[in-house]
């Protein structure tokens, strides 16, 4: 399973992502079904470190990778599939960010599917609505022009397994 990064707040504020919490209750819930290997929480540094904190405070017991140089979709996905190729791996995220990943994952040959989270209190639907309108376009325009990853660290390095 690899869980998508995104803040817990808005800034420096406290108020709400929309899209933080649920994507902790979906990967919560699918790592305790016992059907995932490991959790893999790939966003920035802080992210992961945050993300594993309440994975393990929701009561998942699997062993949690964290990728600290998935910073965006395009470095998550190329991360997954160089670190867990032949593997399926399930993309946890909001649907439309699933689709993008899905997307990626395609052209990658990585087996994968998602687990799409819901929406929840400081969503900002028309925010999200125009982030994923310049997304999707950008995602085939990194296909397209072989774009270069943001992160330095080569693909299969860098990922820090927790306790």
């Amino acid at each position: 399973m690899v869980l998508l990064g995104t803040n817990e707040f808005v800034g420096q504020s406290t108020n709400p992502t929309g899209t933080y919490r649920p994507r902790i209750a979906a990967a919560a819930e699918l790592a305790k079904s016992g059907r995932v290997k490991v959790a893999v929480v790939s966003g920035i540094e802080t992210q992961t470190l945050t993300m594993t904190r309440d994975l393990r405070a929701a009561g998942v017991t699997c062993p949690i990778v964290r990728d600290p140089y998935g910073w965006r979709t395009l470095d998550s996905v190329h991360r997954a599939a160089a670190s867990y190729p032949g593997e399926s791996v399930v993309f946890v995220s909001q649907g439309w960010h699933c689709d993008r990943a899905l997307w990626m994952a395609d052209r990658l040959q990585l087996r994968a599917c998602a687990y799409p989270a819901a929406f929840g209190d400081g969503w900002r639907p028309v925010l999200g609505a125009a982030r994923d309108l310049l997304a999707k376009p950008k995602a085939v325009w990194d296909w397209l022009t072989g774009s270069e990853l943001s992160t330095p660290q080569p693909v299969a390095t860098g990922n820090v397994p927790t306790l």
